[in-house]
């Protein structure tokens, strides 16, 4: 990339959003350097010599789960001294023979790590930043037990914060004012 903060975007809509297998394996050529590393909540590809190999096939999976998504892009910051660039988006995928299955939008942050290679600026290491809720909302069988587990956390919570204020382990001299 001669400009990663004008061209981040159309880079990741052409790796994890390709209308082809082709066109995707292109643009990974073209964005990412021979040693790239990747890191994802459920996917970790080290650096070697021939790690963007791998990364392409992690990539070609995820198209193959996932045949259409699209991207909503809410902020670009690029750093040129240090190379890194964080995009903030909102991914709305649509998983393959899950058609009933309507996935919520997952909101995300991407951070990379550029370096020049030939005059051009190329992704050597990229951590994609999801929340443990987004993914488990994604995954049909786990989205109810998910929400209950954390309305059960969010009732125990409260009720050993009671048990502290009550026993003077944790008690604040004052309480929150309602609106």
């Amino acid at each position: 990339m001669d400009n990663p903060e004008a061209e981040i975007m159309d880079a990741i809509d052409l790796v994890a959003a390709a209308e082809s297998a082709e066109t995707q394996l292109a643009s990974i050529e073209k964005y990412f350097t021979p040693d790239a590393s990747f890191l994802h909540p459920l996917c970790y590809v080290p650096s070697s010599a021939q790690s963007r190999a791998r990364l392409a096939m992690i990539y070609q999976c995820y198209r193959g789960f996932i045949p259409r998504t699209s991207f909503k892009y809410n902020a670009v910051a690029w750093n040129e001294k240090s190379g890194t660039l964080f995009v903030d988006l909102i991914q709305y995928p649509e998983l393959r023979l899950l058609d009933w299955f309507v996935v919520p939008a997952v909101p995300m942050r991407i951070y990379l790590h550029l370096r020049k290679e030939d005059s051009k600026w190329r992704i050597d290491r990229q951590e994609d930043l999801i929340q443990p809720r987004s993914l488990l909302l994604c995954i049909p069988s786990t989205r109810w037990w998910a929400i209950l587990f954390w309305w059960v956390c969010q009732v125990m919570g409260i009720f050993f914060a009671h048990v502290f204020a009550v026993t003077g382990l944790w008690s604040p001299k004052r309480s929150l004012k309602h609106a």
